[in-house]
């Protein structure tokens, strides 16, 4: 049994930006993420950043036959922000959906979105935010 969660995190860029290798750039308004392929999980699709509230994922696929428990994070440095979607025995297929951020939350709090395995503890995939027209 497998288990998913989506999320958002951020890996470091080759060289950093500025120089210094922890600052990453926050997704702005109109910013487009796209998730990496992930055939065994069939994950695919893109994330635009609507306004400084809400997240719209299109073309969306994500296929849990296992019925991993799974979730859909926001990260930032690989550590989880928020999780904005239980995944576990969803199936997706080419879709399209907003998401809300949580109240607390902000566009410079986060710069991934991963679907993120609970049983392996680890993203099996990501999408991630490099500014704007990403």
């Amino acid at each position: 049994m497998a288990i998913f969660l989506l999320g958002v995190a951020c890996q470091r860029p080759q060289g950093g930006y500025g120089g210094r290798a922890d600052v990453f750039p926050q997704p702005t308004v109109g910013s487009v993420a796209t998730f990496q392929e992930y055939p065994r999980w069939q994950v695919g699709g893109t994330v635009t950043v609507l306004d400084e509230r809400t997240l719209r994922f299109e073309n969306f696929s994500v296929n849990n036959l296992d019925h991993v428990p799974a979730e859909l994070r926001l990260q930032r440095d690989r550590q989880k922000v928020a999780v904005i979607r239980d995944l576990t025995d969803a199936s997706f297929d080419d879709a399209t959906f907003d998401v809300a951020l949580p109240d607390r939350l902000t566009l410079a709090d986060f710069n991934l979105v991963t679907v993120y395995n609970l049983v392996m503890g680890t993203p099996v995939s990501g999408a991630r935010f490099w500014g704007l027209g990403s």
